[in-house]
């Protein structure tokens, strides 16, 4: 079985919709049967990606469209990738 290193800006794909992202539809399309991993900062990346949206969207649909993106995301609770000994 292959692994999927997920990025934090496929994910924000998902969130919101004026990210227009083939590699992200493919991205999705893969975990359904793939094992997906995130970098470690990946957490951290995808809020911080949340937390722009609400700083420059109108305040209301941003957090219906991160509530509903999180809701896609959550269920996957997808672990963390370990660091190589040379990244540490």
């Amino acid at each position: 079985m292959s692994v999927l290193v997920l990025d934090a800006s496929v994910a924000a794909a998902w969130l919101f919709d004026d990210e227009d992202e083939p590699r992200a539809d493919a991205a999705l399309r893969r975990i359904e049967s793939e094992i997906a991993l995130v970098p470690q900062l990946w957490h951290l990346e995808l809020a911080l990606r949340c937390e722009g949206a609400l700083a420059t969207l109108d305040a209301a649909l941003a957090q219906a469209a991160v509530a509903e993106g999180l809701a896609l995301v959550e269920p996957m609770n997808p672990p963390r990738q370990e660091p190589s000994a040379r990244e540490r």
